[in-house]
């Protein structure tokens, strides 16, 4: 195609009009790219090899800067050897920036790539206050984390240090579940940094101190989250840099007003990506009018509980516990998981409507916790001591949850009953066959998980046989439920593996930013006892032998699979499994191919685990019906309880 003069495409280097690609043929996008990085990587090291000429006392931030964007330029090509020697080298005479640091925390060390990080950690021009953020890093690759957390008490010179120091302390405390320690700790840097904006982590020590029931903590922890909003609505600037924090924070509180409220002020004001999360949130409103009420009153609740109001005064015959993640959003859900949660809360709320049960509302930040009342409750994500809660919690299906009056997964009351307890023999087997069948069909052929999964035309190279191994987030809530940790399962399975001749395949949780995983799965890559796999969990589990989890949802896929599953800890598909609760139980108990229960009992066990234990809530109308038996049923049986 050609151009008149005056319309030639510009050079982006010259300015001058482009010459056409030779033969009259246009680049491949591909190759556009191409060209274009290594045309960007020659002018970074041009410009590098020309600012070396210039005095060290001079030009220091462009030489900073310089270095900065040669490191992520090598990060996005994936050049991680590349990346952490241009940070080393610069290191000799000029420290690298927080974010570069971060970065290479982030990508290079917790992914187990780093090469020479004790180099970059010598280097003699290294910042001393970045220091103790990589050796901590370093630490926790050696799973040494209270180490790690005594390097990240400092005072940092600036804003951005002590926040860097707090965030990574946050992870720590995260990452081993240490709830109060992190209530505690995150409560004393917000009210340290009184001036800051700090939205998003006033709401994590908000949720540790619920889940340790630090209720002086939650309360301060709200009053921030509830001041810092309304400082950005009342100051123009801030609103101009901290209005999505604002509308987060409306959000947590359940209070939707408050939402729309900013995101009109943002529209106003001309703010890019405001509209689509307007419509999002009109439709909500709309979606949930029938639960306005129960919203308003979460919205007080939080409010009391802060000592913004009076403590209240009624009491009920039951008790909702909204939760805060019905309203908010993640990139990582599936779609609808959010108005799933809320449909169930209405349902729950028409339910003892229609029952004429008075009941009182009680809204909750963090998802996991335990929660024990003296009343029924009905409560999101949460488990319990005492069968007076009726728990609901999404499976490891999209758009199936659970009901349960003891928790979900392995807390369940449903996880502590054997094959032969559950009393299959009421399901009808060709009923029962029947759905399996069509789950079979709609679930693996459709290729649908949890997470969203590779194509299965994408078919990745695996050993011909071998053993599947699913990991879990390092942290997750259901991993209190272990019998081993995660190193511990895949070092026995390797062991027993090695002896048989199989091959152990291994794939990463898609959302696992562990430093001790990364490093440990690298180190038996390069040792070639495993293969990672990042392909379709489906294709993975249809070619393996058997599949290990600790408790994860892949071990119910790997059932529908038809494929003998072996947990290392508690969850609630455990009744048709091959359960490994001690050192060498795998090894004692394993047999390629042989499953642990009989196949019209893992059907029937199929059918009862997806329809009594769990509901569908695709089709809304039936799924209310449930919803609404399941709830009468509750509220009889705790009424028959001494």
């Amino acid at each position: 195609m050609s151009f008149p003069k005056h319309q030639q495409p510009e050079s982006k280097v010259s300015g001058q009009p482009a010459a056409p690609p030779s033969g009259g043929e246009r680049r491949s996008p591909s190759l556009e790219k191409q060209f274009a990085s290594t045309l960007t990587g020659q002018l970074l090291a041009a410009e590098a090899l020309a600012l070396r000429a210039l005095p060290r006392s001079k030009h220091r931030r462009l030489k900073r800067e310089v270095c900065s964007r040669r490191f992520l330029l090598a990060l996005k090509r994936q050049e991680f050897s590349r990346a952490e020697q241009i940070l080393t080298s610069f290191s000799d005479y000029l420290s690298p920036n927080l974010e570069a640091i971060n970065r290479y925390i982030a990508h290079v060390l917790n992914k187990g790539r780093a090469v020479q990080p004790q180099a970059l950690l010598d280097s003699p021009a290294l910042d001393p206050e970045l220091r103790p953020l990589l050796q901590s890093a370093l630490l926790l690759l050696e799973n040494k984390p209270h180490d790690a957390l005594a390097l990240l008490d400092y005072p940092g010179s600036t804003f951005d240090i002590r926040f860097a120091a707090a965030m990574a302390r946050r992870n720590i405390h995260r990452q081993m579940r240490e709830h109060a320690a992190h209530a505690i700790d995150g409560m004393k840097f917000l009210e340290a940094e009184p001036d800051k904006i700090l939205v998003s982590f006033a709401i994590s020590v908000a949720g540790s101190a619920e889940a340790a029931g630090r209720e002086d903590l939650f309360g301060r922890a709200i009053g921030r989250i509830i001041s810092d909003r309304d400082r950005i609505l009342k100051d123009d600037d801030l609103f101009l840099r901290f209005w999505r924090d604002a509308e987060i924070a409306s959000r947590t509180i359940f209070d939707l007003d408050g939402a729309l409220e900013i995101l009109t002020k943002a529209r106003v004001l001309q703010i890019k990506g405001v509209k689509d999360l307007m419509i999002d949130l009109l439709l909500m409103r709309e979606e949930v009018s029938e639960l306005k009420p129960v919203i308003a009153a979460a919205h007080v609740d939080l409010r009391q509980r802060a000592g913004l109001l009076p403590p209240p005064t009624e009491t009920g015959e039951a008790a909702i516990i909204l939760p805060a993640a019905a309203f908010r959003t993640n990139t990582v859900d599936y779609p609808g998981f959010r108005a799933d949660i809320r449909f169930s809360m209405m349902a729950i709320a028409r339910a003892l409507r229609d029952n004429g049960v008075r009941h009182v509302v009680k809204g909750r930040i963090r998802t996991h916790g335990e929660v024990d009342l003296d009343v029924p409750f009905f409560s999101y994500h949460t488990i319990s001591q005492h069968p007076l809660g009726l728990h609901i919690k999404e499976t490891d299906r999209p758009s199936r949850f659970s009901f349960d009056n003891r928790g979900y997964a392995g807390w369940s009351g449903f996880s502590r009953k054997g094959v032969s307890e559950l009393g299959l023999s009421h399901v009808d087997l060709a009923t029962a066959e029947a759905f399996f069948r069509k789950e079979q069909a709609s679930i693996i052929a459709g290729n649908v998980s949890k997470y969203t999964q590779a194509g299965l035309e994408n078919e990745e190279v695996l050993p011909e046989s071998y053993v599947f191994v699913g990991l879990q987030i390092i942290g997750d809530a259901v991993q209190e439920l272990a019998h081993a940790t995660p190193f511990a399962m895949v070092d026995e399975v390797m062991a027993t593996c090695e002896k048989l001749g199989l091959q152990v395949v291994v794939k990463r949780h898609p959302l696992c930013n562990s430093p001790q995983v990364g490093r440990y799965l690298q180190q038996n890559v390069d040792a070639k006892r495993i293969t990672l796999a990042t392909g379709s969990i489906h294709r993975i589990i249809s070619k393996a032998k058997a599949v290990c989890v600790v408790n994860s949802g892949v071990g119910a896929e790997a059932l529908l699979h038809e494929k003998p599953v072996y947990v290392f800890g508690r969850s609630d598909y455990m009744a048709a499994c091959f359960v490994c609760k001690s050192p060498g139980d795998f090894a004692a108990q394993f047999v390629p191919g042989k499953l642990p229960v009989a196949p019209e009992d893992l059907q029937r066990f199929w059918y009862v685990l997806r329809n009594e234990y769990a509901v569908d809530l695709r089709d809304r109308d039936k799924a209310g019906e449930w919803i609404a038996r399941r709830v009468r049923q509750h509220l009889d049986e705790t009424a028959a309880r001494p």
